[in-house]
């Protein structure tokens, strides 16, 4: 089970398409650059633009990631073959990460170089977070590793 994100190319194309979504604001299940987008669906243009791979991420309901105490992400990742669970401190660049709100995991960012993951988050728009932050930290409770996936 080797990682995608293990080559600099590929970690390189990653960091240019996290920067060059910076700025693009929240807008539910939308996934169009410096228009809107959610986080969900980030990560999947991020995944895709860096040449990894198009995931068909199904659209999430506002009031559940609100409301609920069921985490569709997990549900969804869980039951993908091209993840791989990863140790919360052993995460790398292109790994999934999950947030906790309210004590589920309905938030995802993307792992960069260093301690930088990019996100979009409502309110805020698509931004770098620093995974040592002490908001980041205390909620991180699930991270995902893409995998090579023979074609």
């Amino acid at each position: 089970m080797t990682p995608y994100y293990s080559s600099v190319g590929r970690i390189l194309a990653l960091e240019l398409q996290a920067q060059d979504w910076l700025g693009t604001p929240f807008f539910p299940n939308s996934q169009a650059k410096h228009r809107g987008v959610s986080c969900h669906k980030l990560a999947a243009a991020l995944y895709r633009d860096s040449g990894w791979m198009d995931l068909d991420v199904p659209d999430v309901p506002m009031s559940h990631a609100r409301f609920s105490r069921v985490s569709l992400v997990e549900q969804w990742l869980d039951g993908r073959p091209e993840f791989a669970m990863s140790y919360q401190s052993q995460w790398q660049p292109g790994d999934l990460l999950g947030f906790r709100i309210n004590k589920t995991v309905h938030h995802v960012g993307v792992m960069l170089t260093g301690d930088r993951f990019v996100h979009c988050i409502e309110g805020v728009g698509t931004q770098f977070g620093n995974i040592f932050d002490a908001t980041w930290a205390s909620r991180l409770a699930r991270v995902w590793t893409p995998l090579e996936v023979a074609t």
